[in-house]
Formats: C-alpha cells, structure tokens, sequence
C-alpha cells in the first residue's frame, strides 16, 4: 500500500489540471483565431451565409482538439512541475519518500486520460466533423467555381463501384492516377481498373492507358488486359461526387486500413497512406511522450513560469517540424511509413530517458 499516496497523487493532478486546462483554452483560442481571417473572407467577401460559416468554425473544433490536447498537456507538465521545483515542493516530496518515478506517476496518469481523449476525438468524431466540414467547402463556399476533387481522395459511387482520383484539373477535363474497384456479374468477383490518366463529360469517364484485371474467386488475377483507351459510365456528373470524397483526414482509422489493404491488393503504391494512418495513433500518443520528457526536464532546468512558456514553444515547434519533415520523407519513400510517423515520437522518448537516467546517475 505504500506505492499508493491518494493525497500527494491528487495535490499534483490538481496542480497539473489547473494549466492543461488553460493551455487547452489559450492554444484552441490562437488555432481558431488564425482560423477568423478566413471566416472572415468567406463572409465578406465570397458572401456566404453566417450560419454556414459557423457551422463550418464548430466542425473544425474537433481536428483543433486533437492538436491542441498534446501540446496542452506539454505545457501543463513544465509549468506545474517547473513551479514545484522553484517553490522546493518537489525538495519536500522527496525528503517525505517519493522517488522521481513516484512523482511522474500522476503526470502520466493526466497524459494516458488526455491520449486516450486524443485518439477517441481523432477516431470517432474528428474525421465525420472535417467530413463536414469539407462539404461545407466543397458545396458552398466553391460553388461559383468549378468543382474539383482534391488529392488523394476516396469517394463510393453507384452500387458497389469504389474510386481513387489522385488529382482532378475541372478546367481542362481531365484525372490524373484512377483506380476504379468494381463488383460484376452474379458472382461478384472483383475486377480492379487503373488508368494513368483520363478525362470526363458529363458521366462518361475516358480512361487512358490503363489495365483492367479481373480476380477468381481465391482474390487471384485471373485475366488481365491493357488499354490505350477505356470508357466508363460513372452514373453521374463528376459534381455529384460532392459529399462522397474523403480525404484521410476525413477517415477514422479502421476506414483508412480498409482502403490501404484495398489499394496494395492491387500493386499501387500506398506508403502516403500509409504514413497518414500511423500518425493518426503517433498523435494522441505524444501526449505520453511529452510528460515523459517534460518531467525531467522541469526537474534538471525547469524554473519558474516564463522558462516553461519558452520551453514548451521550443519543443513544440521541434516537434512539428520533426513530424513534417518526416511526413514528407515518408510519402516521397525515403523514410518507411511506420519510422516516418513514429521518428519524432521516438526521438523526444529518446531524450526524456537520456534525461531520466542523467538525472538517476546525479543521485547515485
């Protein structure tokens, strides 16, 4: 019963609640202002309707939520602890008997609730709200404008016909990286067609050298035939397709597993999604990663309020620019998807054990 000290473990969950709620406040509140600026310009000047622009601000607070949450928890763990260790209660926590793994306890106990927060917003609510929001964007403010698929998007049409457009060009007609999944005949054995490039009318779509293969029943290419040309009625125009595009940010991941499994059945190259679907977890888990590292760094150098502020700005930046460049080098498969999303993670879990055993050798 000795692990267990109720008292002390409440005092610094307290102490730890009081700024994570605040920063989650204070860093939500900057999020949405830089957000403002382009609210603003859709109201003013693209004349879109009030309540649209609001409903479009309240469908991205989730996607801000799950941004805001580790890095809230970063700060909360600097300012508590660093106020601790300046005002000696940290000094008082360890002469009463608590060890520095002791102490850490209900930082992690506040990080791994908060992770878990994280991942369920990401998961659950945050891919139907930027749904929502995209269509929003899609059907409302781009309305005068031709519309246009966006990169990388997944959208279901008519029966059970899947597609992916890299890239759609309204202007000139034309789609660029097609892959089209179909169910046929009454047995329903699959048939996958790919196409370099194409271009649409109405709810014709002209595929250009391409291939078309059809699988057995055992999920084997069982025929496979190239093309320099393949028509394809799509069933609609392609505007109709407004509402049914998702883009991975718009997909929970089990959604997005399906679509990756789908895509490397077929030989297409899926390392993008890939990096996209594990820093969807890699996120909510640097929440965890954070305390790990924040606590010992309050202890070493932690001191006072300011020091806290300046590190946690120095550490987040840090940490997204890590994750971008790793992202980029990922999707360009340079870096393996799984090592693209983890590498910042694992690099600020580096160093908060590095400081961990520097700070247990300094009491040895």
């Amino acid at each position: 019963m000795a692990f267990l000290k109720p008292i002390s473990d409440r005092y610094l969950i307290r102490e730890m609640t009081k700024p994570l709620l605040i920063a989650c406040m204070g860093i939500s509140v900057m999020m949405v202002s830089g957000f403002l600026f382009e609210l603003a310009d859709l109201i003013i000047i693209k004349q879109v309707e009030v309540w649209a622009v609001i409903k479009l601000l309240v469908y991205r607070l989730p996607s801000l939520m799950v941004q805001t949450f580790p890095l809230a928890v970063l700060f909360a763990t600097l300012y508590s602890l660093g106020r601790l260790v300046k005002d000696n209660e940290y000094t008082a926590f360890r002469l009463g008997g608590m060890s520095f793994q002791r102490i850490m306890v209900p930082f992690l106990f506040v990080a791994i609730i908060m992770a878990g927060l994280t991942f369920f917003i990401n998961e659950k609510i945050s891919p139907w709200a930027t749904h929502r929001s995209q269509n929003i964007i899609r059907q409302v403010v781009l309305q005068e404008t031709p519309p246009g698929v966006e990169e990388n998007v997944f959208f279901r049409g008519p029966g059970d016909r899947f597609f992916y457009v890299g890239q759609v060009k309204p202007q000139a007609g034309t789609l660029e990286d097609i892959m089209v999944y179909e169910l046929e005949g009454d047995n329903r054995l699959p048939r996958l067609i790919t196409a370099s490039s194409g271009r649409f009318f109405d709810d014709i779509w002209y595929l250009h050298e391409g291939l078309a293969i059809d699988f057995d029943e055992a999920g084997y290419p069982a025929f496979q035939v190239r093309f320099d040309q393949y028509e394809i009625n799509v069933g609609q125009q392609i505007e109709r397709f407004f509402g049914r595009q998702r883009t991975p940010q718009e997909m929970s991941r089990a959604e997005l597993r399906q679509e990756i499994q789908l895509f490397s059945r077929s030989g297409l190259n899926v390392n993008s999604l890939l990096v996209d679907y594990h820093i969807k977890l890699a996120i909510p888990i640097s929440a965890i990663v954070f305390v790990l590292l924040g606590v010992p760094l309050s202890i070493n150098f932690g001191r006072g309020k300011g020091l806290a502020v300046v590190l946690s700005i120095i550490l987040i930046f840090g940490y997204y620019v890590l994750l971008s460049l790793a992202r980029s080098l990922g999707r360009n498969d340079i870096l393996a998807p799984f090592l693209a999303a983890w590498l910042p993670n694992a690099i600020f879990l580096f160093l908060g054990l590095l400081l961990i055993l520097r700070g247990e050798g300094r009491r040895l």
